[in-house]
């Protein structure tokens, strides 16, 4: 959250999709950046508090999604998402789980995946320190390309 408002210009005019959006808060306050967001979760109940969160806070672009990583055929592809590359930062699979497979998808075909630890970055350590937990978790950076 802190990581959005800082660096809010990585946003502007982007669409952001945001894996395993639980109540919503990073993805709200990256949906008020950018041009279109859209949220994901699995549980239902989890999905009808991230919508209602969505809706109190009126961000405008922003919806929405189920996503199920056992039924990736069912998922909506959103190809202007695609057009260039993806980032993402998340804890690696030995710290969260359901990372293992997020990881396991991203690196086979269709894309073309770079994965680094984020300390490494030129502003690595400024993220790390919006993350609440990094000293506990080890976190990456994903640049995700389509093939």
């Amino acid at each position: 959250m802190c990581f959005g408002a800082l660096f809010s210009e990585l946003f502007d005019g982007k669409s952001v999709l945001e894996v395993g959006s639980g109540l919503g808060l990073s993805g709200i306050v990256a949906g008020a950046y950018s041009r279109r967001t859209i949220l994901t979760d699995y549980q239902q109940d989890t999905l009808k508090a991230l919508a209602y969160n969505v809706m109190l806070n009126q961000t405008m672009g922003t919806t929405v999604e189920h996503l199920d990583w056992d039924h990736l055929d069912k998922v909506p592809c959103y190809v202007e998402l695609w057009k260039s590359v993806a980032y993402l930062v998340n804890a690696t699979g030995h710290s969260r789980f359901g990372v293992g497979r997020l990881r396991e998808l991203l690196l086979a075909p269709p894309f073309d995946t770079t994965i680094v630890p984020v300390e490494t970055l030129p502003d690595g350590r400024r993220l790390l320190d919006t993350v609440w937990d990094a000293e506990e978790l080890r976190y990456e950076h994903y640049t995700i390309r389509l093939k």
